[in-house]
């Protein structure tokens, strides 16, 4: 057996001899070569991208947690200010009923014969913006004084014959009180809100 390997192998050395190895070599070099810079290649670009990606997924979750921080901040914002809104209102109910029950002795002090006529009327609603200052009553339409049937004009706002009485007035006036005083308070509250806003 030890004569076959020697005769095979004496074969193949010689035909190995006959070679020039400096090719072979070379062509082994460059394939050597290529093969590490292309696993570097692939192992640094992997090792970049994992990086990148890590690097990326800090920057979201950072992101994320001062954008759900600012969301938290305006939410405990909105619903103190909301809270502050209800209250108000609450109050307003408070004081409106107080109002309501004292009109009556209020109204009682004055005497029963006043009354304020149309054109009174119709320039108060004016003043609130409740009618068009285009139509001016006309100064003997009603009242305790003027006639009492005689019509006024159609689109003035203030029937002819209407007149008020001070407990209509009151009452009135606590209506649009509280409007105007929860229009204030609402609106505080969304200036608030606004300038807390970035």
């Amino acid at each position: 057996m030890w004569g076959l390997l020697k005769t095979f192998g004496g074969t193949a050395l010689n035909w190995f001899t006959g070679i020039s190895w400096t090719p072979i070599l070379l062509v082994l070099a460059l394939a050597g070569t290529l093969g590490g810079v292309w696993w570097g290649w692939s192992h640094g670009s992997a090792s970049a991208r994992n990086e990148l990606q890590a690097e990326y997924a800090a920057n979201v979750a950072a992101a994320y947690r001062e954008a759900a921080g600012k969301q938290q901040a305006a939410i405990t914002r909105a619903n103190s200010l909301a809270m502050e809104v209800y209250n108000a209102r609450r109050e307003l109910v408070t004081a409106r009923a107080d109002i309501t029950r004292r009109i009556a002795h209020a109204a009682a002090t004055v005497p029963a014969d006043c009354s304020y006529g149309p054109e009174f009327v119709g320039l108060w609603n004016e003043a609130l913006g409740l009618s068009s200052a285009d139509h001016h009553q006309d100064a003997g339409t009603g009242g305790a004084e003027g006639n009492a049937t005689a019509a006024g004009p159609v689109d003035a706002g203030v029937r002819g014959y209407a007149s008020v009485k001070p407990v209509d007035l009151l009452a009135h006036i606590r209506d649009v009180g509280q409007w105007c005083r929860e229009a204030v308070a609402v609106s505080a509250a969304r200036l608030k809100l606004l300038e807390d806003t970035p």
